[in-house]
């Protein structure tokens, strides 16, 4: 068997905080993203309930072009 010295370097305070920093932004990174799918995905919601239930006879929005064209001919 070898004899040796077992040294373990601990971090120091600064080293602490930076650490403790660095997780608290990817923690607050991950929420930010978790709320934005969260609002487009309860947008998507939202449009589709009024595509299919509010506004059914709603005109769809066409071209520029094709509106005049069709006024002109009309």
């Amino acid at each position: 068997m070898t004899e040796g010295s077992f040294e373990v370097k601990l971090p120091t305070y600064g080293q602490m905080q930076q650490q403790m920093w660095e997780k608290l932004e990817t923690r607050e990174s991950v929420e930010r993203r978790s709320i934005k799918v969260r609002e487009k995905v309860e947008k998507s919601r939202n449009t589709a309930f009024f595509q299919c239930f509010a506004a059914p006879e709603a005109r769809k929005v066409g071209s520029l072009k094709r509106r005049v064209q069709s006024d002109l001919a009309g």
